[in-house]
């Protein structure tokens, strides 16, 4: 699996992705995971899709429980670029992550 990562900051996170047959890229990759800690981390969610395979997807890993960045904020940003998220998950016992892939019409 190719991933690029972009602002995620998780040491249990890191020695996963070490652990297993992961060959992190800066494009190209089936996965891209971009760590946000605001809103204005969102902004980085073209460049952070631009970095994804045909048929990839993004995670956007955001805190939990604060009022600096929230799961609508989130969301919302993904579908203003363009992208649709399809699954949530509990990314730490701090950070929330959502998937997004590209809407079924735009699939690359």
């Amino acid at each position: 699996m190719r991933v690029a990562v972009d602002g995620v900051h998780d040491d249990d996170f890191a020695r996963d992705l070490h652990s297993r047959d992961v060959e992190q890229v800066e494009a190209g990759a089936d996965v891209v995971m971009l760590g946000v800690e605001d809103r204005d981390g969102l902004a980085g969610i073209a460049r952070a899709w631009s970095r994804a395979a045909t048929g990839g997807a993004l995670w956007i890993v955001y805190p939990r429980g604060v009022r600096t960045v929230t799961e609508n904020d989130v969301r919302s940003a993904g579908l203003a670029a363009g992208v649709v998220d399809v699954k949530v998950v509990r990314f730490s016992a701090t950070h929330t992550a959502l998937r997004f892939v590209a809407r079924k019409p735009a699939r690359r």
